[in-house]
């Protein structure tokens, strides 16, 4: 039941994805994450810097999650899972002109590599 729930919530997650531009990181472990009440963001720090993928995004160093989003605690619970086991995960990042939050990256889809 559990990897079924998965499979469509990556299914209708993706489907919302396909007129969006985006594009995947390698996979990275997390070192940090940040959660700011301010911003109303979540900053993902990747152990290894990652390549800047929206050249319109200023800052490289955190990759950014909105609380806005539909399924933003089951993407967070994800990405906090995966650090806490140690896992690695790939993001799909935003590739839109001044689609940035807070001069950051922003994250559009996460996949954790259990």
């Amino acid at each position: 039941m559990r990897i079924i729930k998965i499979v469509i919530i990556l299914f209708v997650f993706i489907s919302n994805l396909a007129a969006a531009g985006v594009s995947p990181t390698p996979y990275f472990s997390i070192d940090k994450i940040r959660i700011s009440d301010n911003t109303g963001y979540v900053y993902i720090k990747p152990t290894a810097p990652i390549s800047k993928l929206n050249s319109t995004c200023e800052k490289a160093d955190l990759l950014a999650l909105s609380n806005n989003y539909d399924l933003f605690h089951l993407l967070y619970s994800a990405a906090y899972s995966a650090a806490d086991s140690g896992k690695q995960i790939k993001v799909w990042l935003s590739t839109d002109a001044d689609d940035c939050l807070g001069g950051y990256q922003k994250i559009r889809l996460i996949e954790v590599d259990f």
